[in-house]
């Protein structure tokens, strides 16, 4: 069930998984109504899904205008080979969903709720890796902090 602006939408969405907690607000409300038409509509769904990839890279520093050069942009900086290939696929597939080519999505279901489960990936590649990461390095004695930004010639971290 989906709460949109004082109306209530009733969807089967079996399969799907919910989004990530670390998603950003505005790619979780993208993603949440790719969930809500998914059994109804893959193609509309995967458009969605392609959608909230691009509201995603300001999230992870890049322009989020043109997706292709955002991800190009990500491998020179050493973006791993399968979060690149993740976000490809949702990439070429949510395009392919609005302009016909070579991948007929409009009635494949199961490549649609795969789809999701690429985004929740990225997701916590990006968001919930550091955001574990660095709440186990913030509890290190600032005193350690500091001799490991010394060693590697940065300024010493601060807590957020």
């Amino acid at each position: 069930m989906i709460c949109k602006k004082e109306k209530i939408v009733y969807s089967y969405s079996g399969g799907i998984p919910n989004p990530n907690p670390d998603m950003p607000d505005d790619v979780k409300e993208i993603y949440l109504e790719a969930m809500g038409i998914a059994n109804q509509s893959p193609r509309a769904s995967v458009a969605l899904l392609r959608l909230a990839v691009q509201m995603l890279m300001p999230h992870v520093g890049e322009r989020g205008r043109k997706i292709d050069d955002d991800i190009k942009n990500l491998v020179s900086k050493g973006l791993p080979d399968q979060i690149q290939k993740a976000l490809d696929s949702l990439r070429v597939i949510g395009n392919n969903a609005v302009h016909p080519g070579e991948i007929n999505i409009a009635d494949d279901y199961e490549t649609a709720a795969s789809l999701f489960d690429l985004l929740n990936i990225i997701i916590h590649h990006f968001i919930s890796t550091q955001k574990m990461i660095d709440s186990i390095y913030e509890k290190l004695p600032e005193s350690a902090r500091a001799r490991i930004a010394d060693r590697d010639g940065k300024p010493v971290p601060q807590p957020k």
